[in-house]
């Protein structure tokens, strides 16, 4: 189904109606700018070695990266024969044990994930634990995919939405009850919603940066005695999906509970690393990241802008990287802020880190220029008056 000319052709057909703007349907129509405005904040704190041009080029490769996601995931309506997930299995043969937490990443056509489970699971239950927000955006379709799986599969699925009151509870039953867990682990959002209480996260080292990490995952497989499984969907030079899946991390009693929550996060954030370095254009994370990362110095981050932006002096900028970005539009330089989308023109030679301390610091919020730039940098889509 996924491997042969009719699919190719459809895929096609697809991306030239959808591209460049694949989020042109939602009524929020700024989305597309300020995605790629937070995924070139979220590189350059975590990796500070790329160009202020390879930024704006991953921010432009997520959008096709979306695009042939949602392609792949609504293909599965096709879906006739679990025999025609197996060319999307790295490893066909093998079989995920009932009771078993499956962690995906948001990699490539990471949505396909939840279907591979239930060729390669053994369970008769799976469930897959998401955020209410993505329950919102996506719930529709993975109903739609749930169905087919139902016809096609002897497997019964389950949509939880963690946030919910209760919802971890549930997810807690139905494992108990055979169930095998879908998660993904690299959100940002969980039980909780995204209240971000420091005694709940663990700071994990990832790339050239820290983040303030969920405890979910780990700590679920510590109480339940499950074993982790990761999955990571890629793609090939043709963009065709494929979905490998590892055994990654198995219970261990004889350390205490925090010692193992923080050695799994180790371990899955480290695995996920590993594919960010090779191939950072296919992580969708890169567009909320920014959001877990810890604040860097500001020694460091006078650093990295200084090394990212190649005409600042070092010495002279104390930017927050969560939140504002230098922005070339012509001959002047806009300081951006991102968080709240507003701007304010640089003055030739001026002081980045004093506008930002002083208190007469007047931003402005119109959202044609802001759009402008954005686009114009970050997609390189509008031409520069």
């Amino acid at each position: 189904m996924y491997r042969d000319d009719a699919y190719m052709a459809r895929k096609r057909a697809h991306l030239a109606r959808v591209m460049p703007n694949p989020f042109s349907s939602l009524s929020d129509v700024e989305l597309l700018p300020r995605l790629s405005a937070s995924a070139r904040v979220s590189l350059k704190h975590f990796l500070p070695e790329l160009g202020y041009g390879d930024r704006c080029r991953i921010a432009n490769d997520l959008v096709h990266t979306h695009a042939h996601a949602m392609f792949d995931f609504q293909e599965l309506e096709r879906l006739s024969d679990p025999s025609e997930l197996d060319e999307l299995c790295a490893d066909p043969e093998m079989r995920i044990p009932a009771g078993s937490i499956v962690a995906a990443f948001h990699l490539g056509s990471f949505r396909l994930v939840p279907a591979i489970v239930a060729r390669l699971g053994e369970a008769k239950d799976l469930a897959l634990l998401l955020s209410t927000e993505a329950l919102a955006v996506g719930g529709a379709m993975y109903r739609g995919m749930f169905a087919a799986l139902r016809d096609v599969f002897e497997v019964r699925p389950h949509l939880v939405d963690v946030e919910k009151p209760g919802g971890l509870r549930r997810a807690v039953s139905l494992f108990r009850k055979g169930a095998t867990i879908v998660v993904y682990f690299d959100g940002f959002s969980g039980t909780g919603g995204m209240v971000r209480k420091d005694e709940k996260l663990v700071d994990v080292e990832f790339l050239d940066g820290v983040v303030a990490a969920r405890q979910g995952v780990p700590y679920l497989s510590r109480l339940l005695q499950a074993p982790i499984y990761c999955a990571y969907s890629t793609r090939d030079h043709q963009g065709l999906p494929s979905v490998r899946v590892v055994c990654s991390v198995t219970p261990d009693q004889s350390v205490s509970r925090d010692a193992y929550v923080r050695d799994t996060l180790r371990v899955l954030y480290g695995s996920l690393e590993g594919m960010l370095r090779a191939a950072p254009e296919t992580w969708e994370g890169w567009w909320y990241l920014y959001k877990a990362a810890k604040p860097p110095s500001r020694a460091s981050s006078c650093a990295a802008v200084a090394e990212a932006e190649g005409d600042v002096p070092v010495g002279s900028v104390r930017l927050d990287l969560e939140s504002f970005d230098v922005l070339p539009l012509g001959n002047e330089r806009y300081l951006a802020d991102i968080r709240y989308l507003r701007f304010r023109l640089l003055p030739p030679g001026s002081e980045i880190d004093s506008l930002l301390s002083g208190s007469t610091v007047r931003f402005r919020s119109e959202s044609i220029l802001l759009t402008t730039l954005l686009k114009a940098r970050a997609l390189k889509s509008v031409e520069v008056p």
